[in-house]
């Protein structure tokens, strides 16, 4: 008897994306804080820092997410980076009672969709070739 390999619930596999994608992004957070704090890092350039956090929180949360979905690297990267970026809408509303789509907002929402959407383009599926008879 060989084991068979149990299929993971699609929204389980988003599920733990998202949860890797937020666990990376507030630790990040957390860090960048008593960075500028400490005064390493100056309030003027922190904002370039969050969207990079931004950016490599949503690739690493694709990186969970793209080999494990049914659907190819693309597809599965967008709809990862619409997750985060839904998660960062959520908790944007929960902590601070509105959200900015528009401006800073809308940086970061796309920060979060390009992060995933690299994840999905850089490792996704790789195509099966067939066999080919061998020319003699």
């Amino acid at each position: 008897m060989g084991k068979t390999k149990k299929e993971t619930a699609l929204w389980v596999v988003l599920t733990q994306g998202g949860l890797v994608s937020i666990a990376v992004y507030f630790s990040g957070l957390l860090g960048l804080s008593a960075l500028v704090t400490k005064g390493s890092v100056g309030e003027g350039r922190a904002f370039v820092v969050v969207v990079a956090l931004d950016i490599l929180a949503a690739f690493l949360g694709g990186l969970v997410t793209v080999r494990r979905t049914p659907w190819g690297g693309a597809v599965a990267g967008l709809v990862m980076g619409a997750v985060f970026a839904a998660a960062l809408a959520i908790a944007g509303l929960v902590c601070w009672g509105n959200i900015a789509v528009l401006g800073r907002g809308g940086v970061l929402a796309a920060g979060a969709v390009a992060g995933s959407f690299l994840a999905g383009l850089v490792c996704g599926r790789k195509r099966k070739r067939g066999k080919r008879a061998a020319r003699r």
